[in-house]
């Protein structure tokens, strides 16, 4: 069940984000990765067969779970260039256009799990712990003291992308000088609101809490609203960042969790 809970999320994650109008070939490749990652997680992390090699895989697997920030980065990067760009442009329903399609990507397949889960434990004369928090996609905030079925933990992330959309298209909305205002405080401040959720609630919830990846959110947005900028100051640092060796491996690094 491992197994195929691992092939489901993995699955779900990559194309519910590939398919997202705009993503380029090293967005998708990016994606991908982010997609083995999570499956290797979800396989390797959950066997500790005794031997030294395969405790060393689990150990690495384990950091499958950043590319989930990876994903938060990459849909919130298009979704933002997506409705700059149409807000600009001045083009009609857009905000219509924008629900119908995250809901139609995400709620089939979504519900279409958590349904199946509990007519299955129905009939079984079991219970789905939490399911009216995930049925509201807000299980990620009490996600620490309610744990759901094993196959349905993995749900906490796309409750905290749900909550983001929301936000998603006010500040796609307001003028630029205000919403890289926004964007910048909310990605200095996610790390003191981890540490304020260290020290109040135990783990998962520094994990889950939609409010620890404000950084993860805001970067995306961010750059998105940059390159709608179009400013040759940002022209020329998006050109170093691209051929920087010491940008490259600081990326790495904070991608790792070092």
């Amino acid at each position: 069940s491992s197994i195929l809970v691992a092939v489901v999320t993995a699955s779900a994650r990559l194309m519910g984000h590939v398919s997202i109008p705009g993503y380029t070939p090293i967005m998708i490749a990016i994606a991908f990765f982010g997609a083995l990652n999570l499956f290797a997680m979800g396989v390797v992390g959950n066997y500790a067969w005794d031997t030294s090699l395969v405790r060393h895989v689990a150990d690495v697997a384990a950091l499958g779970s950043f590319g989930v920030t990876g994903f938060f980065v990459l849909s919130s990067y298009l979704l933002t260039s997506i409705l700059v760009r149409e807000v600009s442009a001045g083009r009609p329903r857009i905000w219509q256009r924008y629900f119908t399609r995250r809901a139609l990507r995400i709620w089939p397949l979504y519900f279409g799990v958590l349904i199946v889960s509990v007519l299955g434990a129905l009939a079984y004369g079991a219970s789905v712990p939490a399911w009216g928090w995930l049925a509201t996609f807000s299980y990620n905030w009490v996600s620490w003291r309610l744990p759901t079925a094993s196959w349905l933990g993995h749900l906490w992330s796309v409750c905290a992308e749900e909550q983001l959309y929301l936000v998603i298209p006010v500040l796609s909305a307001v003028a630029l000088r205000v919403r890289w205002k926004v964007l910048v405080i909310a990605i200095a401040s996610a790390p003191a609101l981890r540490w304020m959720v260290v020290g109040h609630s135990p783990y998962p919830a520094v994990w889950n809490y939609t409010t620890s990846h404000l950084d993860a959110f805001g970067l995306g947005m961010l750059l998105a609203s940059l390159d709608a900028a179009g400013t040759e100051r940002w022209a020329r640092t998006r050109r170093w960042l691209g051929s920087s060796r010491l940008a490259a491996l600081t990326a790495a690094a904070l991608s790792s969790g070092l």
